[in-house]
Order: C-alpha cells, then sequence, then structure tokens
C-alpha cells in the first residue's frame, strides 16, 4: 500500500512549459478585460492552463484558447452605436473562442 503523495496533486513543469503558461494567463486575463480582476475568473483560467500543459500544451496560444474557450460575454463598457439607420443598437457579444 502507498501512503505517499497522490501523484494528481504534484506535477513539475521545466521552464519552457512555465514562461508558456504564464504569456497564456497574462493573454488570457488581457482577453477578458473588466473580468479578469475577479479572483474567481483568474483562478479558473489558471486552473484551465494548467490542465491543458499538463496534457503536454506548450503553445502560449493554444494555451490561451483552451483558457479562455467558452467564455462568451456581453460587453457593456462598449458605447451604443446607432448606427446609419438611426436606430440604437446595444453592444455585440465578445466571443473567445
Amino acid at each position: 500500500m502507498n501512503i505517499g503523495p497522490d501523484p494528481e496533486l504534484f506535477f513539475v513543469f521545466d521552464d519552457e512549459a512555465v514562461r508558456a503558461m504564464g504569456a497564456a494567463f497574462d493573454q488570457a486575463c488581457r482577453s477578458l478585460r473588466h473580468f479578469a480582476h475577479f479572483d474567481r475568473m483568474r483562478e479558473l483560467v489558471a486552473k484551465r492552463i494548467i490542465e491543458a500543459a499538463k496534457n503536454g500544451e506548450r503553445d502560449p496560444i493554444r494555451l490561451h484558447w483552451q483558457a479562455v474557450m467558452g467564455f462568451s460575454f456581453d460587453d457593456v463598457s462598449i458605447p451604443v452605436d446607432s448606427g446609419p439607420s438611426g436606430r440604437a443598437r446595444g453592444p455585440r457579444p465578445t466571443h473567445f473562442c
């Protein structure tokens, strides 16, 4: 019977992986703009990046994509555009996929 630490809880990343993960996290926070200041959102993004890196992904662009895929928000900070018809149009949804 093995009573040692659970291998699922411990994982070691090399320098390349850590740099890629950091770059992906920073880009994901920039992509999520107004939502990235919420601790829970940052935690979820970090967990998604870590899971992708555990599966061998090292490309920061793909790590970023995997972290933000599935998020879709209506960015209410975008000003309402009346457009050429004169009718007000609300903000368009922002998709992060």
